[in-house]
C-alpha cells in the first residue's frame, strides 16, 4: 500500500521524486519505488503528553476505589462477614423452617409447607441494612397465588384522582340497583 509522504521542510520548495504510481491487475495503487524517505510520521512532544495524560486518567479511573461512608481512604481492609445463625430443619415432608443471619445485617426466616399442586409454600422475611444505616424489611408470601411480596421500599402505584374513585363507586351503586349497559356498536 502506499503512503503519501509528508514532505520536510527542507523539501517543501523542490517536487517530491520516484514517487511514480502504477495502476496493477487488481486496480489497487502500488508504489514502485520505496526507500526510507518515502513515508515520515508526524510526532509532538505536545500530542505524545496528552496521549501520556489520557493512558494516566484511564488507568486511575479504573483503579478500585476505596470508599467508606461516602469518603476516600488510603486502604482498606475489608472485614470477614461472620455467619451469626444458620439453623435449618426439613422434615421430609415439605414443612421445613429456614433461619440465617449475618454479621453485616443480612437476616433471613421462611417457612415452608405443602402446596395443593406439589410446590413448596413459602413465607417469611428478609432484612439488610441500607447505606444510611437504616434496615430495610420484606415480607413475602409464595404459594399457589404466586409471589407477593411487603414493604415501604417497593414501589406503589399512584392513587386514583378523586373522579375515578367516584365513578367506580357509582358504577358499584349501579350494578347493585340491577342497572347494566349493553355496547352499541359505532354507527358509521
Amino acid at each position: 500500500m502506499w503512503v503519501a509522504p509528508l514532505p520536510t521542510p527542507s523539501e517543501t520548495h523542490r517536487p517530491l521524486l520516484n514517487n511514480t504510481m502504477k495502476l496493477d491487475k487488481l486496480s489497487s495503487v502500488t508504489n514502485e519505488t520505496h526507500d526510507s524517505t518515502d513515508v515520515q510520521t508526524f510526532s509532538s512532544p505536545l500530542y505524545d503528553g496528552q496521549v501520556l495524560l489520557a493512558c494516566l486518567v484511564a488507568a486511575a479511573a479504573a483503579a478500585p476505589q476505596n470508599i467508606i461512608d461516602g469518603g476516600f481512604v488510603d486502604s482498606f481492609e475489608p472485614q470477614p462477614i461472620v455467619i451469626l445463625r444458620d439453623e435449618r430443619q426439613d422434615n421430609g415432608d415439605g414443612n421445613f423452617n429456614y433461619l440465617f443471619e449475618a454479621s453485616n445485617g443480612i437476616q433471613e426466616e421462611r417457612t415452608g409447607t405443602p402446596g395443593i399442586f406439589g410446590q413448596s409454600n413459602m413465607q417469611g422475611t428478609y432484612r439488610f441494612t441500607l447505606p444510611d444505616g437504616t434496615v430495610a424489611e420484606v415480607r413475602y408470601i409464595a404459594d399457589e397465588n404466586g409471589y407477593r411480596a411487603e414493604s415501604p421500599l417497593i414501589p406503589t402505584p399512584h392513587p386514583l384522582p378523586a373522579h375515578a374513585i367516584e365513578q367506580i363507586r357509582i358504577a358499584e351503586e349501579q350494578r347493585e340497583q340491577g342497572i347494566t349497559f349493553e355496547p352499541q356498536p359505532f354507527e358509521q
